[in-house]
C-alpha cells in the first residue's frame, strides 16, 4: 500500500462497539491454540529484535552467524499454529465473531487482528481457507524504506507484502486500535490472499485494485458495526476516506505505469 491514503484521522474505536459476551468454556483445541499462538506472539518479537541487532552489525563471522541464527528462528515462527476448526469455518458464526473482534476497542493486538482479517476477506471475496501469512516484521523508517525499496523499486510505502516471503511489514509500534491501520493490513492480507492463491500478478494493477476495493469495503464495514456510536460527522469522514482509497488504485496503477480504467 502506497503512502498518500486519506486516513490520517485515523479514527480510534474506543467506545464506539459494544465489547463481546462474556466468554465461555474453552475447549482443549482452542487453548492449545492460544498458547501457540503466545509463543509465537514471543518470537515474532525475538525475530524483530534480531533483525535490529543484525542490521547493526558490522560485516564479518560474526554477522553472518548472528543471520544464521535469525533464520533458524523464521524457520520456527513459519509453522502455523493449527486452528480450531470452528475457528475458520468460512461463512460461520466464529468468523463472524472474529471479523467483529477486530473492531472492539481492546481486541487488535497482531495475531487477532490478522485472523479477524482473514475472516472478513474469506466472508467478502471468493477467496477461501487463508493460511496466515509466514512473516510479521514492524521496521523503523530507515528500514522501511530500505525495504520499499527493495520490494517496489523507489516508490514509498505504508506497509508492503512480500509474496516470495509471505511477509507483511509495517512501521514499528503500528497501533492496530485504529480504522487507518486496520484497513492496511486488510489491504496487505489481501496481497496474500493473492499470492498462495497464485492470482497471476501481471502488470500488478488488477492485485491493487482489488486490494484497494476491499479495503474501502472494510472501512465501511467498520461504520456499519460501529451503527450509532459514530456521529454523522465521523461517518462523513470515513466515507470520504473509503471513495479515495477506491481513487487511489488509479494513482497506484499509473506509478507502475499502467493507464486503465475501472
Amino acid at each position: 500500500m502506497r503512502v498518500g491514503v486519506a486516513l490520517t484521522v485515523w479514527l480510534p474505536l474506543f467506545g464506539c462497539v459494544a465489547q463481546e459476551e462474556a466468554r465461555g468454556p474453552v475447549s482443549q483445541a482452542q487453548l492449545a491454540h492460544e498458547q501457540c499462538e503466545a509463543q509465537r506472539s514471543a518470537d515474532a518479537s525475538n525475530i524483530a529484535e534480531g533483525e535490529k541487532y543484525w542490521n547493526r552489525m558490522p560485516s564479518g563471522p560474526s554477522r553472518d552467524l548472528a543471520l544464521g541464527g535469525l533464520q533458524r528462528m523464521k524457520e520456527r515462527w513459519a509453522k502455523p499454529c493449527p486452528l480450531p476448526k470452528e475457528a475458520r469455518a468460512s461463512g460461520g458464526a466464529a468468523c463472524d465473531r472474529a471479523a467483529r473482534r477486530l473492531a472492539a476497542a481492546g481486541e487488535q493486538d497482531r495475531d487477532t487482528s490478522i485472523e479477524s482479517g482473514l475472516c472478513w476477506i474469506e466472508r467478502n471475496s471468493g477467496y477461501r481457507d487463508i493460511p496466515a501469512p509466514r512473516f510479521w516484521m514492524e521496521l523503523d523508517e530507515k528500514q522501511m524504506r530500505a525495504q520499499s525499496h527493495r520490494v517496489r523499486g523507489t516508490m514509498a510505502a505504508a506497509a508492503m507484502y512480500n509474496c516470495h516471503e509471505q511477509a507483511v511489514y509495517f512501521p514499528a509500534g503500528i497501533d492496530l486500535k485504529h480504522i487507518g491501520p486496520q484497513s492496511m493490513l486488510v489491504h496487505e492480507l489481501v496481497h496474500h490472499a493473492q499470492c498462495v492463491n497464485h492470482k497471476p500478478m501481471g502488470d500488478g494493477c488488477d492485485w491493487e485494485r482489488e486490494a484497494y476495493a476491499l479495503q474501502a469495503n472494510y472501512v465501511r464495514f467498520i461504520v456499519g458495526v460501529a451503527g450509532a456510536k459514530l456521529t454523522s460527522a465521523d461517518r462523513t469522514v470515513l466515507e470520504k476516506a473509503a471513495t479515495e482509497i477506491e481513487d487511489f488504485a488509479d494513482k497506484a496503477c499509473r506509478d507502475m505505469g499502467v493507464v486503465r480504467s475501472r
